[in-house]
């Protein structure tokens, strides 16, 4: 259960952090990321959309499923996984992984003002499945981009983040299974962070299950976006 939290949560993190770069590069700003992979992660992202007249509203589309769909998603599921626990277990993980992630946790504030936990997010799910953008402006306008892209692009932008997420998930997860030297920071970081912990091979494979779980979401959202709206 652990290895699950801690995972989801680092997701989470990750996922606030590539959102904020890329609304950085929306700006014009440098980026403010807290590694250099979450840069170049944000600059792949990028360099899909840069071709397009209209870059920033779909720089801020992507973000808007880094934070709102995927990150939003990976937090809830840390939440509802921290809740089977007993209580007197929750503080535990709490000092876990706040010892493990900081300072990464700020990341969590984007997290933090929905009330509702799985109705935010089956919500935002569903309004983008019925074609219902307003979440999606309403991000972009807070940001100081309005938008004024069809419905279909939004769609596109999104199901996107999900795409690019997808092999990423998938990769982790094999270097977690396969104890490959990698220098990628969450593969480090979870690593890490199962030293730490009194199983630390079990600790690996629900990480991995985790990522490979994450993987499967995507695809799945991403299928029906393009079953939805014909991209």
């Amino acid at each position: 259960m652990l290895g699950r939290i801690f995972t989801y949560t680092l997701n989470a993190c990750i996922d606030a952090q590539l959102a904020e770069a890329v609304l950085c590069a929306m700006r014009g700003d440098p980026m403010q990321a807290a590694s250099p992979e979450i840069v170049h992660r944000a600059e792949e992202f990028i360099r899909n959309v840069d071709h397009h007249a209209d870059r920033e509203q779909w720089l801020a589309v992507l973000a808007y499923g880094l934070e709102r769909v995927n990150g939003k998603a990976d937090f809830l599921y840390a939440g509802v996984f921290k809740h089977r626990l007993m209580k007197e277990h929750r503080q535990t993980v709490d000092d876990f992984v706040a010892e493990h992630l900081d300072p990464m946790l700020d990341g969590l504030k984007a997290y933090q003002d929905d009330k509702g936990g799985s109705r935010v997010v089956l919500r935002i799910g569903t309004d983008l499945l019925r074609g219902d953008f307003r979440d999606v402006r309403a991000f972009a306008e807070r940001r100081g981009q309005p938008l004024s892209l069809p419905g279909r692009h939004i769609a596109a932008g999104v199901r996107l983040v999900q795409l690019r997420n997808i092999g990423f998930n998938r990769r982790v997860a094999g270097l977690l299974r396969s104890g490959e030297e990698s220098t990628l920071p969450k593969v480090v970081a979870i690593r890490a962070a199962a030293q730490a912990t009194h199983y630390p091979a079990l600790f690996l494979h629900a990480a991995a299950l985790t990522q490979r779980a994450a993987a499967r979401w995507d695809r799945a959202f991403a299928m029906l976006l393009r079953a939805r709206f014909r991209i």
